[in-house]
């Protein structure tokens, strides 16, 4: 699978929501489908909890948008996983 992300942000708001968003870019030259986007959320190196996005397909050369949510839930640090077809 032949992709790139780009513009990850990281937020916890005022009352402790997660919230993670960025661009999944397809560059390779066959569409990506059943596309899922796996955030796991760390605080201090614990494992806090893992949400995910799911995206239908993405053409050659698009990208698509993800926004992954977890409420009550400070986070300190995340890793994005990208899986599909």
């Amino acid at each position: 699978m032949s992709i790139e992300i780009s513009n990850l942000n990281g937020t916890n708001d005022s009352d402790g929501d997660a919230t993670v968003v960025g661009l999944v870019t397809n560059t390779g030259d066959r569409p990506l489908r059943n596309v899922t986007i796996e955030v796991t959320l760390f605080d201090d190196g614990a494992l806090i909890g893992v949400e995910e996005d799911y995206i239908d397909q993405i053409p050659p050369g698009a990208r698509r948008a993800f926004e992954v949510n977890k409420w009550d839930c400070y986070f300190s640090n995340f890793e994005v996983q990208v899986y599909g077809e």
